[in-house]
């Protein structure tokens, strides 16, 4: 008697020709056992279905084919190490073994059967590679997905239960408050439709390598001053009071820097800033800032003035 185990992901809203063609080779043996991989992450472009979603989505295939009796669902979990991975699968094989009972891991080309370090004995289904290679991917798929533009109930009500159940997101900005410290001047800047003033900053961007990458780099875009990495001092971190994100379970957070810059230096506004300006800075003149600086920021000034005051 034969155990069939099959493991896939299934990130997709039907299965794929590879996926129906792995699950049929499956179903020529006696029992199946089928893993679906999940991740500890939720509702992420490579997984954005949950275990018991695309464990569905299998099990009404088998159904179709009437083998249902025949098989086991269940979920098995991602690891960093792909030598842990397999003992894990392994347990979860011998749980499923009676006696008299082998069992036999079946996959298709890039499957789970290139990173496992098992017990078992493996086998790579040739029609499903082939079918792999010639039908769009599952990756693709989604991007596919993605770009559709069926707002029915069914699909406003899946949009909703995709915000409600992933976990909240504490977004990374950098603000940077250039300082004169011969003249005592601080740099700031205006957006578009904005009467206040705020420090030159934005979001943390997945090409930055570091946060003082990104701090120099929206410096350069917003202002068009290039100083060097190794100018920038850190200040500080703090949540950031954004209106956009007043009601949301989401957060912003921003890491302050500064460096030593003159006032003489050329300066354009760029980006999403309109224009650029030297403020005097006044430690003891609270007052004057708050009716000056956007509410949000006044925290990050209070930061920068602690931060002078310890660092003379």
């Amino acid at each position: 008697m034969k155990l069939a185990v099959v493991v896939g992901r299934f990130q997709v809203d039907e299965l794929t020709m590879g996926h129906k063609m792995l699950i049929k080779a499956a179903l020529e043996y006696d029992k199946v056992l089928i893993l679906a991989g999940t991740s500890p992450l939720r509702n992420t472009r490579r997984n954005p279905l949950p275990a018991h979603g695309t464990i569905r989505a299998v099990s009404e295939f088998v159904n179709q084919m009437g083998a249902e009796e025949r098989c086991i669902f269940r979920k098995l979990d991602d690891c960093s190490d792909d030598d842990v991975w397999s003992e894990n699968l392994d347990k979860m094989i011998q749980e499923q073994l009676i006696e008299g009972m082998t069992p036999i891991l079946l996959g298709g080309r890039e499957s789970f059967i290139d990173d496992y370090t098992g017990k078992y004995e493996s086998k790579m289904i040739d029609d499903a590679c082939s079918i792999l290679g010639k039908e769009i991917s599952a990756t693709l798929r989604r991007k596919e997905l993605a770009c559709s533009h069926g707002f029915s109930k069914e699909f406003r009500h899946g949009v909703i239960w995709a915000a409600y159940n992933r976990f909240p997101v504490v977004y990374s900005t950098v603000d940077i408050i250039p300082f004169d410290t011969a003249y005592n001047k601080i740099l700031v800047g205006r957006k578009k439709d904005e009467t206040k003033w705020r420090f030159i900053g934005g979001f943390v961007d997945i090409v930055d390598e570091s946060l003082v990458h990104a701090a120099t780099r929206e410096l350069y875009e917003e202002t068009n001053l290039a100083p060097i990495e190794d100018q920038m001092e850190y200040i500080d971190s703090l949540q950031v009071q954004d209106w956009r994100y007043k009601h949301e379970t989401d957060v912003v957070m921003t890491h302050i820097f500064t460096c030593d810059i003159s006032h003489d230096t050329p300066i354009t506004a760029g980006d999403d800033i309109e224009e650029v300006k030297w403020m005097d800075f006044e430690e003891g003149d609270d007052g004057l800032y708050i009716s000056m600086v956007i509410p949000s920021h006044w925290p990050i000034f209070q930061k920068f003035k602690k931060w002078i005051v310890q660092n003379g």
